[in-house]
């Protein structure tokens, strides 16, 4: 759980194996996630000042941005391409914002770790031509691993243009790092303070 200014509020590590069927991964989760929002007072969101906002959730598989589609869920067969939105709007009525996981889930192989980093990097390099983001930060466990964290590199400062590279830095992460948790709160940020989110609370405010 983090703030809205991307401050780490409580945490836990749970192992869990990806390609199990989608609700023996994503329910546990769930639980986790109500017990987190719990342990502030051990009652649900009452005298602590906090206020669940929205969702972020990362998944190793392409996804749809604006839908929170699975597409192509190789990595995790069986999954419908929509079961993370539904699982997580079905326990709480925030938006939820599902991205792609810089872990490829790929054998440490050298020659498939580096297909794995360019596929990632061309993926990146079409989010940093949208977004222009001043740094790039690879979590993960494979995120941390130089020879995959520079591929990645070269390949998103090869495929966006000189304008929207220049002074872009591409990182990887520390052993323990949050810079996932960092992403994914920003990008829960921007879509829960979209102008046409505001519009929509405002309509309803005016029409309840």
């Amino acid at each position: 759980m983090s703030d809205t200014n991307g401050l780490l509020l409580r945490s836990r590590t749970v192992e869990h194996r990806i390609n199990a069927p989608e609700d023996a991964v994503l329910q546990p989760l769930i639980r986790i996630g109500t017990e987190l929002l719990d342990s502030g007072t051990g009652e649900r969101l009452i005298g602590t000042g906090e206020r669940l906002i929205g969702i972020g959730v990362s998944v190793p598989a392409p996804v749809e941005a604006d839908t929170g589609t699975v597409v192509h869920p190789t990595t995790i067969p069986g999954w419908r391409p929509h079961a993370v939105t539904s699982a997580m709007t079905a326990a709480w009525h925030v938006p939820v914002v599902v991205e792609k996981d810089a872990a490829e889930g790929q054998p440490d192989v050298e020659a498939l770790l580096l297909a794995g980093a360019d596929v990632l990097g061309g993926a990146l390099a079409a989010t940093v031509a949208t977004f222009n983001p001043d740094r790039l930060v690879l979590g993960g466990k494979i995120g941390t691993i130089p020879l995959f964290a520079d591929r990645v590199r070269d390949r998103v400062l090869r495929d966006v243009v000189e304008r929207i590279s220049d002074g872009l830095t591409v990182t990887a992460g520390e052993p323990g790092d949050t810079a996932a948790v960092d992403g994914l709160t920003r990008l829960v940020i921007r879509k829960v303070y979209s102008p046409d989110a505001i519009d929509s609370l405002l309509t309803d405010y005016l029409h309840s």
